[in-house]
């Protein structure tokens, strides 16, 4: 198996160069992610256009990330315009570009985010080489499915649930990080932030379809575990544990928005 570092290296080449050659028209800005024959427009300019410019409007001029007085007598933002992920560190991260730029540079960085992440699954967790890896990022990531949600908040979960797998799955492989601390601290900061991102992904059935993939594989991973180890790796599980808790500390507000 190859080292993280070179694994990380090659998943990031192989998403950049896939979204080059799929999407090399928003890359050059030709063309806007929000409309084109797989996508429904009316769903992003009435929900995703609109959420993100009354986002990024009560941020930079009220400092404000929980009520907007834009619509009627006034609309909490975490509940109305949930779906454009007000939350989401991707959001948050580019929330300053203006809306003409947003979304491509959004779009693109989450199908990088998705596919490194699903190359770190398959390569490290699947145990798949490279070919198979590959394989596995162009049928699953580039799927057709999700070519048709590219303008929606649903590949955002996506995008999440692939590195929370990764990371889930890396913990409970006690073999390779039973020895070093920093490893449990990354792994930890890793759990914790793909839980906040499931949490916060602006579609809730993303984060089920994710929670449905955790219970049909993680029991797996532990029957190997213990069977490998002849013992109960209790402290993958309360690192586990641990970092979903900090996940849903941190993404509280959006937990209570919607409850």
């Amino acid at each position: 198996m190859n080292s993280p570092s070179k694994d990380i290296r090659v998943g990031l080449l192989l998403a950049i160069g896939l979204t080059l050659v799929f999407y090399w028209d928003l890359w050059t800005l030709v063309s806007t992610p929000m409309s084109g024959p797989l996508q429904d427009p009316a769903v992003s300019h009435w929900t995703f256009v609109p959420g993100i410019k009354t986002v990024q409007y009560e941020v930079f001029h009220h400092f404000n990330l929980l009520w907007s007085n834009l619509r009627g007598l006034g609309m909490p933002i975490l509940v109305n315009d949930v779906q454009a992920a007000p939350l989401y560190p991707l959001t948050a991260l580019l929330i300053w570009l203006p809306g003409e730029y947003f979304w491509n540079v959004f779009v693109l960085a989450r199908w990088i985010v998705f596919a490194s992440g699903a190359f770190l699954l398959a390569s490290r967790c699947f145990r798949f080489n490279l070919v198979g890896s590959s394989i596995f990022v162009l049928t699953f990531v580039f799927a057709l499915f999700h070519a048709r949600w590219i303008n929606h908040p649903f590949l955002n979960g996506m995008a999440a649930g692939v590195w929370y797998l990764y990371f889930t799955l890396t913990t409970l492989d006690t073999s390779r990080y039973k020895r070093a601390l920093r490893n449990r601290i990354g792994l930890l900061w890793g759990l914790t932030v793909s839980t906040y991102s499931l949490i916060t992904c602006g579609f809730p059935e993303a984060a089920i379809t994710i929670a449905l993939a955790t219970v049909l594989i993680v029991p797996f991973a532990l029957f190997h575990s213990m069977r490998s180890h002849k013992r109960f790796p209790a402290l993958a599980l309360m690192t586990i544990v641990l970092g979903n808790l900090l996940g849903f500390a941190i993404g509280i507000p959006q937990i209570l928005a919607l409850v």
